[in-house]
């Protein structure tokens, strides 16, 4: 045989011893792995935790971490969710209850990561320190699981996930399903509508503030400026007070609110021909307790230094400064 030849078959036999090692030394390390990793933290193929065709969905039943020994109820009613705890109930908005339903149609986990009880403490989902939720279609139980910590996640995004256990059961999931605390855990006034008004800016032309002691006023449009009485108001604080009085959040409910007299004060909103909404307030110590015509028998608090400054204004603080 040629001595070239005999090189080339030489390497050629020296590669393969070479792949059969570095071949033999991974087989090795994964049977080591397999054989020395906890089985239940391996990838499963357990994904789907939670799969509910919401359209038999009534009632979801909460008992919220955040509020101890309460129960949150979620009904469903016609087209629309009502929240309720004790004898208190108000409509659920749809973006809070979208929330609720988008996890609960599908909700895939991507590992388990503990079957001991010990450690149920340590990703919240036990009884002490996770959000229990229970879905149901009339008295069928369609889902009963604990919501608890949020995770790392996993893969190249690290996305955001949350650990999930279901009721009765050891086995605590990652689930890639975001902050679900966020979405179950909240406290009674947490699932209410918290829009006081909101009104399209372009069609407001008149308001009329009612005032203690006559030192109301009246701020309307004419001519294309915005006029108090027969004075020109300003153009820039007349523009902050219309996005202010058109759109307005409140969070602080009262529910054992009932009117004795007439309000302190009122305020009505209306375009050029008729009124578009009405704020009432009373006072109370230190603040106001608030409703609008657009949310009837719904009553606020807020501190009446805040109110007076972003919505109760006085006609001068409208009125152009004086040059010096």
């Amino acid at each position: 045989m040629p001595t070239r030849n005999f090189n080339r078959f030489k390497m050629k036999k020296l590669n393969n011893k070479t792949l059969a090692i570095v071949l033999g030394i991974l087989v090795a390390i994964f049977l080591l792995t397999k054989i020395f990793r906890a089985p239940g933290l391996e990838s499963n193929v357990h994904t789907n935790f939670l799969q509910i065709d919401t359209n038999r969905l009534t009632e979801i039943q909460i008992h919220p971490h955040v509020q101890p020994n309460t129960q949150i109820t979620l009904k469903r009613e016609a087209n629309t969710w009502k929240v309720s705890s004790g004898n208190k109930s108000a409509k659920v908005p749809r973006d809070i209850m979208g929330d609720v339903l988008v996890p609960l149609i599908d909700m895939r986990v991507t590992r388990l990561v503990s079957k001991k009880k010990s450690d149920q403490g340590e990703y919240q989902v036990n009884d002490t320190s996770g959000t229990h939720v229970v879905a149901l279609a009339g008295k069928e139980v369609l889902a009963d699981f604990w919501v608890g910590g949020t995770g790392t996640g996993t893969g190249p995004y690290r996305q955001t996930s949350s650990y999930v256990r279901l009721n009765g059961k050891r086995e605590i999931y990652e689930a890639q399903a975001g902050y679900l605390a966020t979405s179950f855990d909240k406290a009674y006034n947490d699932w209410r509508n918290r829009v006081f008004i909101h009104l399209d800016t372009k069609k407001i032309k008149k308001i009329v503030f009612q005032y203690p002691a006559d030192s109301g006023y009246t701020l309307h449009w004419k001519d294309s400026v915005w006029m108090i009485d027969a004075q020109k108001a300003d153009s820039s604080k007349t523009a902050t007070l219309l996005s202010r009085l058109s759109f307005k959040r409140l969070d602080d409910f009262v529910d054992d609110f009932t009117p004795n007299g007439s309000p302190d004060v009122t305020v009505t909103i209306s375009d050029s021909t008729s009124p578009l909404a009405e704020i009432q307030a009373w006072g109370k110590d230190t603040s106001w307790i608030l409703t609008s015509s657009q949310r009837k028998g719904v009553y606020f608090k807020s501190p009446q230094v805040t109110i007076n400054q972003q919505m109760f204004v006085s006609k001068r603080s409208l009125l152009p400064q004086k040059k010096k």
